[in-house]
């Protein structure tokens, strides 16, 4: 054991690259992270500390695909096709995605075709329009985090209805009541008028906030995570440019797939 430790040091110091590379489904604050690293099935497992696995649901199940598509993330393999019609996946309400008046922080990967179904789809929520509850959702194709009755509702301008893939991030700061939404690492117009408790109980969903028969996301989606903490601007970049469960290049094989506290060795 002291050998194998003295040889992961050394491989560090002797890469750089190594020490940068960051298991964010192992950060403390992780309390969902959802790779879509099966391809196949109806479940996706949460790859946090918790077991919040999110199960296919809606007539016809979401499809499974590979990772296709303008600006995809090199990263991830797989990505999931919802119809636009009753396609969604959920995943039980728990505490460690009911976040109250606490600070909380979203990633999520999309693609939304050009004219979707429905005016408003949303790609990831918890509710529906009513108290407690938040969702993100597009409006004439930009990109916008709406809460709590909107009273929390901050937005970003850039086009994201053009069937490219787009990385979306959210933070919102219940103790400096500031909340903000980012596409492609660039953030939104804020919104710091607001007082908001997320307490809504019924289950998180993708590709819907709640299967009341509107609302539902005509595109893809791939992995996401939700965090009880404030991302900043170098930590939502960074998970764009290297995912959730970073693996850098150039590790030694022998070493392949071991992971020594949030640092990946790959």
């Amino acid at each position: 054991m002291l050998k194998q430790m003295a040889i992961i040091l050394l491989l560090i110091f002797l890469s750089p690259s190594l020490a940068h590379a960051y298991n964010w489904c192992n950060d403390a604050n992780a309390q969902g992270c959802w790779l879509f690293a099966e391809g196949s099935g109806t479940t996706i497992a949460d790859s946090s500390s918790n077991t919040n696995t999110a199960t296919f649901k809606g007539a016809g199940e979401p499809a499974w695909a590979a990772m296709a598509g303008t600006n995809a993330p090199s990263y991830a393999d797989n990505m999931v096709t919802y119809d636009g019609v009753n396609d969604y996946i959920e995943v039980t309400d728990d505490a460690s995605i009911t976040f109250g008046t606490s600070d909380f922080s979203g990633v999520q990967w999309m693609r939304s075709v050009v004219t979707p179904a429905d005016s408003f789809p949303v790609t990831m929520g918890k509710g529906d329009t009513g108290a407690g509850e938040w969702m993100v959702r597009q409006i004439t194709g930009t990109t916008r985090f709406y809460g709590d009755v909107g009273d929390v509702n901050p937005t970003n301008s850039a086009t994201t209805n053009d069937d490219e893939w787009h990385h979306l991030a959210w933070t919102i700061d219940q103790g400096g009541t500031s909340a903000n939404i980012w596409v492609d690492g660039v953030a939104g117009s804020a919104d710091s008028t607001w007082t908001a408790d997320f307490n809504d109980g019924t289950a998180l969903r993708f590709g819907n906030a709640d299967a009341d028969g509107n609302r539902f996301w005509d595109g893809q989606t791939a992995e996401c995570a939700l965090f009880d903490d404030l991302l900043d601007e170098t930590d939502i970049n960074d998970i764009m440019d290297n995912g959730l469960l970073q693996a850098p290049s150039g590790a030694p094989t022998i070493l392949n797939n071991a992971v020594m506290n949030n640092v990946v060795i790959n």
